[in-house]
This record gives structure tokens, sequence and C-alpha cells, in this order.
């Protein structure tokens, strides 16, 4: 079943791969879900090798450097096999991830030479990581300090009661967000296992002073590197608290997103499907169609006209991409999973008007850009697994709140409840004599 998707200005086509792929063609099914799960295991390693970096510098009490969200670092975190010998000295980091004793890569050589393209794919992958980075950075401020504050009250007042430890926790919390405002009346004296807590949060976050620690900071991309560096050290608390305290599970995050096992899905451009063809005929396929496009040996010379006449070749692109419609030549034109597909495009001017055309194509183009990096974006948030909302930090002083807002709100409608039926009452009392 087709599914037209417009919201936020994104326009797709969605539906089966089967019936977007030619009967006759059947076989690209197999060559594309083979990069599919190609697809999936790059960015599974990649992040794991990413992990693997900011382990060592928690261990080796560095900082992770600013690179962890550059494009070009990425690349080679991703593509590890590309690591010369200019690159080593200029990424020891990856070297040092990816070789022995650590060797957590090492013995992966063949992921990249058993299919075409995967430097295409993992262009698409690195612009994900960024995406997914982002997100869960900012997600992650919060949780990881209730985490921590939660743990630390698992095993210094394990026996105090409920009320007792949230008057720590909110004592706690107040002193590392805002030092500044008064403390409650009920605020009990903090212990030095507390205090260290909060100067660890407050360094690791760069907040001097009584400063506030805010959404702000959580946000400011610049303090993205310094965040995961803290992130990382929250995770050697956590794993250090356990050790020390025999039965305490406490809740342990990564400081980086982590793929989820499972299929990442691909995106294919005029790159994309050239690579597809190309890996259909290593694969030992062959176009029998009548009228099969010309295919240039080198990429570089694959142009937009080819691109188009592959597309209407290989898809039933015709059939989905109808009237005003018009197949997006530039950026992603076709995104798959392997089982569901998603064709992109855009709306053809019919003014006759050629500069009201330009400028609505212009428009259109402008869209298409958005679309698909939000498409990027949900697919990086959805295939790393991460929680974009931030709302696992919801606490019991949140909770607190809402049973009062509740509270308030059900009484509202009882009392008007009552009033209604004294009114109605009154109503029928005067009614009634005039009967």
């Amino acid at each position: 079943m087709m599914q037209v998707d417009e919201d936020r200005g994104e326009r797709v086509v969605k539906m089966s791969l089967s019936r977007l792929i030619r009967n006759d063609h059947t076989f690209l099914s197999e060559t594309i879900d083979k990069m599919v799960l190609k697809n999936s295991k790059l960015s599974w390693y990649g992040a794991t090798v990413l992990l693997a970096i900011a382990r060592q510098c928690t261990e080796n009490n560095d900082d992770v450097p600013p690179l962890i969200m550059n494009q070009k670092f990425l690349y080679h975190a991703h593509n590890w096999t590309l690591i010369d010998n200019l690159h080593r000295s200029i990424y020891p980091l990856i070297t040092e991830a990816i070789s022995p004793p650590n060797g957590i890569c090492s013995s992966l050589q063949s992921l990249h030479n058993d299919i075409l393209g995967h430097g295409w794919m993992i262009g698409y992958l690195v612009k994900a990581y960024i995406a997914s980075t982002k997100t869960s950075t900012q997600a992650k401020c919060t949780a990881f300090i209730n985490d921590t504050i939660s743990a630390y009250l698992s095993a210094h007042h394990s026996d105090a009661s409920r009320t007792a430890k949230n008057q720590i926790k909110k004592e706690i919390k107040r002193r590392i967000f805002n030092p500044s405002r008064p403390a409650a009346p009920t605020a009990p004296i903090l212990t030095n296992n507390a205090e260290d807590l909060i100067t660890f949060h407050r360094n690791g976050f760069n907040v001097t002073g009584n400063d506030p620690l805010n959404k702000l900071i959580f946000s400011d991309e610049s303090r993205y590197p310094s965040h995961i560096t803290h992130f990382g050290r929250c995770l050697a608390r956590q794993e250090a608290l356990e050790d020390d305290n025999d039965n305490l599970q406490v809740k342990k995050r990564l400081p980086l997103p982590m793929a989820k096992i499972g299929r990442t899905s691909l995106h294919y451009d005029k790159r994309g499907i050239y690579y597809l063809v190309h890996q259909a005929i290593r694969d030992g396929h062959q176009f029998i169609r009548p009228n099969r496009p010309e295919l240039p040996t080198r990429e570089r010379f694959f142009t937009n006209d080819h691109y188009i006449k592959w597309v209407r070749y290989l898809f039933n692109i015709d059939e989905v991409i109808t009237g005003s419609k018009r197949f997006a030549i530039d950026g992603v034109g076709i995104t798959t999973d392997g089982v569901n597909a998603s064709v992109h495009y855009m709306t053809s001017s019919t003014d006759g008007d050629d500069e009201v055309a330009s400028n609505q194509t212009a428009s259109t183009d402008a869209q298409l850009t958005e679309s698909t990096y939000d498409e990027i974006l949900s697919s990086g948030v959805q295939s790393l697994g991460i929680n974009s909302s931030g709302d696992d930090h919801h606490d019991e002083e949140d909770n607190e709140i809402d049973s009062v807002a509740g509270k308030l709100f059900y009484s509202h409608v009882f009392h008007f409840y009552t009033l209604f039926r004294i009114i109605a009452q009154v109503c029928l009392f005067l009614f009634i004599p005039f009967t």
C-alpha cells in the first residue's frame, strides 16, 4: 500500500520495496538487502570504534577531542581500513582503538572489501551519527546527573526513608543546578560524599561559583566534546561504585550513541544507484530488459541523465511519480531498509511564467534539502537508539507536581459538577408549578 508523506515540507511516497522494483529486476531485492545489511554493520562498527575512543580518553584522564564531531575524523573512524601511515599519525586515537591489544576491529578487514560503494554509505552514516550525537548529548545531560544521584542514595542512604531520600536528592540537585537559590527549610546537611558528587558535576560541566547549570549550557554545541568527556567519567564513576558495593546495581549509560542491532536504512542518491547497478552485476545478475541505459565504467562519468534513466529502468518510478510530481534528482532519491521504500519527489510548477516557475523550483529544492537532512536525522536517531525527547530524567519531584496539579483539576471538576446539580434542581423546582 502506497502512502504519501508531506509533513514538515517533506515529500515522499512510501511503499514496499518489492512493489517499487520492476518485475524483471526482482533480483535487485537480494542486492539491496546485502547492501543494507552491510550498511548496518558499518554503522555498528563505527559506533563501537568511537565508544572505544571515549573509553580510552576516560581511562587516560584525557578530554574527548573536538574531533569527535568532525566529519573527516568520523569518516575514518567508520572506514578504518583506509588509515594509512599518514593518517595513523594524524588520528592516533583511531589507530589505538583498532590495533592490538585493543584490536576491537582488527579481524574485520574484509567488511569493506566485499561490497562496492562503502565510502558513499559511510558518508550518510557520518551525517546520521553527528545528528544523533547532538541529539543524545543534549538529552542525556540531566539524565546522567540523576543516575549518579540515585546511585549515591542507593550506596550511602539505602536505609533512609523515602521522604529523607527525596529531601537529600532535592538539596543535591539545588546545589548542582542553581546553588544561589535558597535552600528549603527541610534541607538536610549533606555528607562529604554528596559534596564530592556536587563538585564532580559542576566541574564536569565547567560551571563556576554560583552560576546556574541550565539548558543553555546543555545545548551549547561548542561544549559537546566536554559534555561527552564528563559522560565518560560519569560511567566510570558508576562502575567504580558498583565494584565497591556488593549487590549494588546502578544505571550505566554510554557516553556516545550506540547503533542498534537491526537494519539501518540506505539513502540512494546518484552515487548510490551507480554502485547498486555495479554491485548487481558483480553479484552475477544480468539486466535482460530491453533498452538498458549506458553504464559508465567510472563514477565521475555517471551523469544526471544516466541516473534518471537507470532509476526508471530499475524501478516503477513512472507509476509512483505522476502528475506535477518530479523525481528528486538532487540529493536522496530513494530510501530503503530492504523491506520498505520511500521515493522522494518535488512538485513541478504548471505556471507559464518562467520566472515564477524558477522561483518555485528553487523553493522546492530548498525544501528537499531540509527534508533530506530531517530524514537522515530521524533515521540516525532511531537506528542509534536515542531518546531524543530526553524524558528519561522525569523524577519524583516532577511526579509530585503532576500529582498536585491533578488533585487541583479534579477538585475544580467536582465543585463545578456540584454547582451544576444545584442549579438544575432549582430550575426544576421553579418549572414544576407552571406545568
